[in-house]
């Protein structure tokens, strides 16, 4: 990791995850930044990390034909950026651009795949962690679809 310690345990998405499983997550982890306006990911490419943002602002897009792109979420500090690396085919189905600039650490999804299969628990912790932060995504968007096609 870089020179900047970042304790993975100190974030509520890391908790109750053991101390030896942090340290293999962490092992190869980078602290990157971005620029505001700067794309962290795009629809449709390679997934093989996550991001947990450490201090900025990211916004989730998805191109619409109507307009330029519509902002299903923004996400700040602390939370999690991405799980299409955990399902293949291994692809972003989401852009991700930076609305300030924004410090993430990046985490390889390669590294924790391989840890789920060999260890079931830590997998199914980690899938039930994500799980939640997928209904999140999903309720926050079908609230922005109602603002934006909902009855007027």
């Amino acid at each position: 990791m870089n020179s900047t310690k970042i304790k993975l345990e100190d974030f509520d998405f890391f908790q109750e995850i053991d101390s030896h499983l942090l340290d293999i997550i962490s092992s190869n982890a980078k602290i990157k930044e971005f620029d505001t306006g700067k794309y962290i990911c795009r629809d449709g490419e390679e997934a093989n990390v996550f991001y947990l943002i450490l201090k900025g602002k990211v916004a989730l897009e998805v191109n619409v034909h109507s307009k330029d792109s519509l902002v299903l979420q923004t996400l700040g500090n602390g939370n999690v950026l991405g799980w299409s690396w955990l399902f293949k085919p291994y692809l972003w189905n989401v852009d991700a651009r930076t609305t300030e600039k924004t410090k993430v650490l990046e985490l390889d999804g390669k590294l924790i795949r391989h840890e789920c299969e060999k260890n079931h628990e830590f997998g199914y912790t980690l899938l039930t962690k994500l799980a939640n932060v997928f209904v999140n995504r999903l309720q926050a968007t079908r609230l922005q679809l109602l603002d934006v096609y909902g009855k007027k």
